[in-house]
């Protein structure tokens, strides 16, 4: 595995497309797939996430969603910590 160098210069909004009027009119849809899919990308804006989430001296990293478990994952891999990715509690309903 090689490790990205850091990168504070790489432009990540280029990395990232806007869909305008998706999924309905007047929503600004953010594609994250071209900044997930380049390894600097990727790398530079889990460091950056980590920074600012090291300043307010978590335990714990918590994220939300798909897009939220990808990156709360990865930042809490880089900064040490346990990750939590809450669930609705419907999610844990077992028939009997």
């Amino acid at each position: 595995m090689i490790a990205q160098p850091p990168q504070p210069d790489l432009d990540l909004a280029s990395l990232i497309r806007t869909i305008p009027d998706f999924p309905k009119p007047g929503i600004q849809f953010r594609d994250i797939t071209a900044l997930i899919g380049d390894a600097a990308g990727f790398a530079e804006s889990v460091r950056r996430l980590s920074a600012r989430a090291a300043a307010h001296r978590p335990d714990v990293i918590v994220a939300v969603g798909a897009r939220g478990f990808v990156f709360g994952a990865a930042v809490a891999t880089m900064s040490g910590m346990a990750f939590c990715p809450p669930a609705r509690r419907a999610s844990y309903r077992v028939s009997s």
